[in-house]
């Protein structure tokens, strides 16, 4: 209770503690979805593709420019929408938009061998078995 007044109550349902709505509270309109739905954002759309240059295997050590058109592994065939981040680009695939690594030194590539021997060698190190 606050003051006179009732403030929270244990609900019957649920056992719950609630705000208390008393009978004499107005009621507040329902609220309607406003014109947000119709300003979603329309479906992407593809980069202008130059059609002279060749489709790229992507490999993260390599460089792209917005336009060009790779191939990706898991993905398919994508086109680069953006490269603004440094080591990222944007790719637009059919299903949908991704963010993948791009320029990359090899020094900074490690494939899961090269994670799981580190793993091994540390639980070698500790005296754990692997």
């Amino acid at each position: 209770m606050v003051g006179a007044k009732v403030a929270k109550v244990q609900c019957k349902q649920c056992g719950g503690y609630h705000r208390h709505k008393s009978k004499d509270a107005p009621v507040k309109a329902k609220r309607t979805p406003k014109a947000r739905a119709a300003a979603a954002p329309a479906a992407p759309t593809r980069p202008a593709i130059d059609p002279d240059k060749p489709i790229r295997p992507y490999r993260m050590a390599e460089t792209f420019e917005v336009g060009d058109q790779i191939e990706h592994v898991r993905f398919g065939v994508g086109v680069v929408e953006s490269a603004g981040e440094p080591g990222k680009i944007a790719v637009l695939f059919d299903d949908g938009r991704k963010v993948l690594a791009a320029a990359k030194r090899e020094q900074q590539l490690a494939t899961a061998n090269d994670m799981v021997r580190a793993s091994r060698r540390q639980d070698a190190e500790s005296g754990e078995p692997s």
